[in-house]
């Protein structure tokens, strides 16, 4: 998860071509992330995420 900055709320995606890009995102979002995030650790508290959305099988 050290593509995603909550505090400065910027995010890096790989895209088409292998091309890395830069992405802001709202005060909003970065809520929903923070609860996203505590809730995910709680029903998970042993599992190591890759990804800020996985499977069950720690896919993108």
């Amino acid at each position: 998860m050290q593509d995603i900055d909550l505090d400065n709320m910027t995010g890096k995606v790989i895209g088409k071509g292998n091309k890395h890009c830069t992405f802001t995102f709202s005060e909003k979002a970065r809520d929903m992330l923070k609860i996203y995030l505590d809730k995910r650790q709680q029903f998970y508290p042993d599992r190591k995420f890759m990804y800020l959305f996985s499977s069950i099988h720690n896919n993108p």
